[in-house]
């Protein structure tokens, strides 16, 4: 019997997991080569110094480093966890740019090169740092497994959901790190906790500090709030989140809808999302979970073809993206005084058609002194899955209110821009709507619902939460502040008398 792909990918997943860890423990294990190296630079001396079976393991570990170029500076290179190595060339966390931004230190150019990589692979992939390189997803799945036996037991356990504030988490770090240095990064970071905690404790031969520390974030995740270290609490999750919004790959639904009682997905998804529904984008790290245990066998890894061409085409043409994208569809549109930035998109397929749109409920930079600021702008296109191409004919196109009530009605003989209608009207509140696609099929129209949610308040700005987070912002400062004239008082001399 053949293994089917789905729990093939998961397995992958498991080895590059695993080989990671082991290439943190093996870097954290390479500083007592290191120092063999400098000190002997010879394998006899060092069995002499220690005993043969040591001597050996020096001898073969600096065969293998030499594979990769000289051995102390292959060695040296992997100091450090999955984003704080150099293979080949440096890779370095975009948070440690920022570190040295905050601190006024301004980053060399091998540096901000070496950020480009976790960057652009986020941009490329979204979230899969999360699910294939980050050492701590391994160690909270392991914790994870633990707290199904317990349930299993009969164990009766909380599933707390935690407000989701990595960025704030970040951001509060880089405060404290511009007067009192990087070192809270690595207990903010529960991959750097991991990565750090096992240097530390294979030098000093003792559970160090921080090891503690990542064992008590991986007891939260599986006792208390699983999933929600990673999904609420990361800076890194939440930072690869933003930049992979428009990425190329991911889980997605097939074949239609699903039985509207099935949850399977949200309930083994470590986050909780809904990949049946497709809600689960950006917050997705394509672990693929949810597509092993799929009863319908809908979810599966998919590239989307038409970002993926559009980016190619832009690589290859060496000309910049000016303007937000969909599946290949250009241009949104454009409000000359605001960034491109979609309140919400909304895809589904009905029969051979897919369908999808993007929704503005704002009028630039002066919408709370607009005349009309309940009026949403829609982008919407259709796409035949039959002969694989964008919809770009006759189209009539409703808009209906919850209870099926028809607001609006646009007629159109073409596209309006680049393979994209383009609508604009004024809804009578926050809720659920649905757009109705009437389109030409083989000589007769087939009409495509495609049902979304509005909220006229997406843009209203959150005082109450960037009061909370400025005030803690100015904690840490002071904190910090308290923290540096405790240091320099116990740092002057005594007064002569």
């Amino acid at each position: 019997m053949s293994l089917d792909r789905n729990l093939a990918f998961q397995i992958f997943r498991k080895g590059i997991q695993c080989g990671v860890l082991v290439l943190v423990i093996y870097a954290a294990v390479g500083a007592h080569w290191r120092n063999f190296k400098v000190a002997h630079n010879s394998s006899r001396m060092v069995s002499l110094h220690t005993n043969e079976a040591i001597g050996e393991l020096y001898w073969r570990n600096e065969q293998l480093l030499s594979l990769l170029g000289e051995p102390l500076a292959v060695s040296e290179g992997l100091l450090g966890g999955p984003w704080a190595m150099t293979v080949g060339a440096p890779v370095i966390d975009p948070w440690a740019i920022a570190v040295l931004l905050v601190q006024g230190v301004p980053p060399t150019g091998a540096m901000l090169a070496g950020a480009l990589l976790p960057i652009g692979l986020a941009v490329v992939l979204g979230r899969v740092f999360c699910s294939f390189l980050c050492p701590a997803r391994l160690l909270f799945e392991a914790g994870n497994a633990v707290r199904r036996g317990l349930q299993f037991l009969g164990l009766t356990l909380p599933a707390a959901r935690l407000p989701r504030v990595g960025l704030w988490v970040g951001l509060g770090a880089l405060a404290f790190a511009a007067s009192a240095g990087p070192a809270i990064f690595s207990l903010v970071l529960p991959y750097a906790s991991i990565s750090t905690g096992i240097l530390a404790s294979i030098l000093t031969g003792s559970v160090a500090t921080v090891m503690i520390w990542a064992a008590v974030l991986v007891a939260v995740d599986a006792l208390i709030a699983p999933g929600q270290i990673c999904h609420a609490l990361c800076p890194t999750g939440a930072l690869l989140e933003q930049l992979g919004r428009g990425s190329i790959w991911g889980i997605a639904r097939s074949g239609g809808s699903c039985p509207p009682s099935c949850d399977v997905c949200q309930r083994v998804c470590p986050y909780g999302l809904f990949p049946g529904r497709r809600t689960h984008r950006p917050s997705c790290d394509s672990c693929g979970r949810c597509a092993v245990a799929c009863p319908q066998h809908k979810l599966g890894h998919k590239l989307r073809w038409g970002v993926a061409a559009l980016a190619a085409a832009l690589i290859a043409a060496g000309q910049p993206a000016h303007a937000h994208h969909n599946k290949g569809l250009p241009h949104y549109g454009y409000f000359d005084n605001y960034p491109q930035v979609p309140t919400e998109e909304f895809i589904d397929e009905v029969g051979d058609w897919e369908v999808g749109a993007v929704f503005f409920n704002f009028q630039g930079m002066q919408r709370r002194t607009s005349d009309t600021p309940n009026d949403v702008r829609v982008f919407a296109y259709a796409y035949d899955l039959e002969s694989e191409r964008g919809y770009r004919g006759e189209a009539t196109l409703h808009i209906d209110d919850a209870s099926g009530q028809r607001l609006a009605t646009f007629a159109r003989l073409q596209t309006d821009q680049e393979g994209v209608y383009v609508l604009r009207q004024e809804l009578p509140s926050s809720g659920d709507y649905t757009l109705v696609f009437e389109l030409e099929d083989d000589g007769g129209t087939v009409a495509v619902p495609l049902a979304f949610t509005i909220d006229l308040e997406a843009d209203r700005v959150p005082w109450g939460l960037l009061g909370a987070a400025a005030g803690a912002v100015a904690l840490l400062f002071l904190i910090a502040s308290v923290s540096g004239r405790a240091r320099g008082a116990r740092r002057a001399p005594p007064a002569s008398a």
